[in-house]
């Protein structure tokens, strides 16, 4: 995994445990299926595809620092000062919690009175500002922000459960997130505690990202298709005014978004805060570079990837996989091999 600074002053055993939790773990969460993404929310998009086109660039050095409160505090090597403290329904959500479909339960802790002035949601592509501090179900904290003030993203680059759970909030608002293991770092903790974890959740602001198109209406390749060898499927949604195909690329700048067979956008450039990103093949899917070549300069195309041009029909990761759709838009292309 990306590295994280660790404090000097602990042992081998605490740092090897400080590097495991990673709150802001960009959806690292173990799956033994595809990824589906709770209604009205955008999915798994992050460092857990490193080396591919799905990689969001968030810095490590601002959102994965490791958490320094019990060094700074005090020695607490086991935590027992941290249990004694943590709330007391952390394993018992109260009766007057909500529960989404996809099995997340809140509890709105402190309100805002939409009355009495504006409220205003974060959605996925927007950019929040919160505090923040996160429970194992025995009290322990595994991260928070109090030691290092505010932390700002993008609500779709965290793990899925708190994209969900800040969708649900206000500014101004606090929240406590109750994120059972398969919205969170999965069973084995990829990323951060296996198993179930508690967020509370103070949101201070949000910043109004790109709205996302809508989803395509043809989730699966119509008949006037283009059809390649390897099975990959395309069409033309907008003439390029370009004369020459990117057939020899080995660079291309994009703008492109990602849904998965059931409609759920997963992904796209501007997660990476750029309209268009600078892409290579080495770090997109085999489909969408096969597509990408067919293209001209200034051309948006529509690809139907299939899994085995794509992220394969199973992951371990919780990412995205089976039949992928992709739109496309190839601002320029080079071939360029001794950059």
């Amino acid at each position: 995994q990306r590295g994280v600074p660790v404090s000097r002053n602990v042992d081998s055993m605490d740092a090897h445990r400080l590097r495991r939790v990673l709150l802001v773990g960009l959806l690292l969460h173990s799956a033994t299926r595809c990824f589906v993404s709770p209604p009205g929310s955008v999915g798994s998009r992050s460092s857990y595809l490193r080396r591919d086109l799905l990689a969001i660039s968030a810095s490590s050095e601002v959102l994965l620092r490791p958490p320094s409160s019990a060094w700074a505090e005090g020695f607490d090597p086991f935590g027992e000062e941290q249990k004694k403290q943590a709330p007391k329904d952390l394993k018992n959500p109260p009766e007057d919690a909500q529960v989404t479909k996809s099995g997340l339960k809140w509890k709105i802790l402190k309100a805002v009175d939409c009355e009495a002035t504006k409220c205003a949601k974060p959605r996925a592509f927007d950019k929040v500002s919160v505090a923040f501090t996160g429970f194992e179900p025995d009290g322990r904290v595994f991260d928070s922000s109090r030691t290092r003030g505010k932390v700002q993203f993008q609500v779709s680059q965290v793990i899925r459960g708190w994209t969900e759970g800040l969708q649900k909030m206000n500014v101004g608002e606090t929240i406590r997130l109750w994120i059972p293991g398969d919205l969170g770092f999965g069973s084995e903790g990829k990323g951060g505690p296996p198993g179930d974890i508690v967020l509370d959740v103070t949101l201070f602001g949000l910043k109004r990202g790109q709205a996302p198109p809508p989803t395509p209406e043809e989730l699966t390749a119509p008949a006037d298709a283009e059809v390649t060898e390897s099975g990959l499927a395309s069409k033309v949604i907008r003439e390029g005014n370009g004369t020459d195909t990117a057939k020899e690329a080995n660079r291309a700048v994009v703008e492109w978004y990602g849904w998965t067979a059931d409609g759920q956008l997963f992904d796209s450039s501007i997660n990476r805060g750029e309209p268009q990103v600078e892409v290579q093949q080495q770090n997109v899917p085999k489909g969408f570079w096969e597509g990408l070549k067919l293209m001209k300069a200034g051309e948006t195309r529509r690809f139907w990837v299939p899994p085995q041009l794509g992220y394969g029909s199973t992951r371990t990761d919780g990412g995205p996989c089976g039949p992928l759709i992709f739109d496309v838009n190839l601002e320029s292309f080079r071939n360029d091999f001794f950059r």
